[in-house]
């Protein structure tokens, strides 16, 4: 399965489900399920329990992720609720029947905006403890949750990862922790 993300930012984010133990996880941008959602139900399969919901825009991206996890992951696929469609449309009535959200991993529009959307979105449902990471961390995707979460005082930081990319210039991974 197609996927992106180096290799640091996919052990990041296996090893935080490893630590945090999620109950649930919330995606946005499932690209074609082989980076962030292959590494975030690993180590949902390891706790030995969690469901990650998922969601990507685009019907066909949806359509390869979701089919090659039935056919070649089935043993993760039951692990995953994917769903197709904007996060802002998808997500409030799963966060509502869910009441928080555990984990957040968000790569997905590469619009400023709408990205600080979504992680207003999810904030009310983030409890202390609540790990949010998200990729991009050096690109225009990032460039209005980036100050928001730094001044934000319910949040610390505890890591970012920032690399060069030829292909995409700055990009990286931030995690933070709901205080």
């Amino acid at each position: 399965m197609e996927g992106q993300l180096n290799d640091e930012d996919r052990a990041l984010l296996y090893n935080s489900v490893l630590e945090l133990k999620p109950a649930n996880i919330f995606e946005v941008g499932t690209f074609k399920g082989g980076g962030s959602t292959l590494q975030l139900a690993r180590g949902l399969k390891e706790n030995g329990k969690g469901v990650l919901f998922t969601c990507e825009i685009d019907f066909e991206r949806y359509n390869q992720a979701a089919s090659g996890f039935f056919n070649e992951y089935p043993e993760l696929y039951r692990l995953i609720n994917f769903q197709r469609g904007a996060a802002l449309e998808v997500f409030p009535s799963i966060l509502r029947a869910e009441g928080k959200a555990d984990m957040v991993f968000m790569d997905g529009c590469d619009d400023g905006q709408t990205n600080l959307d979504e992680f207003k979105m999810f904030e009310p449902y983030m409890r202390p403890g609540s790990v949010f990471l998200m990729h991009d961390w050096g690109c225009l995707k990032a460039s209005m949750v980036r100050p928001y979460l730094e001044k934000n005082k319910d949040f610390e930081i505890l890591k970012v990862h920032e690399f060069v990319s030829v292909e995409s210039g700055r990009v990286g991974m931030v995690k933070a922790v709901r205080k």
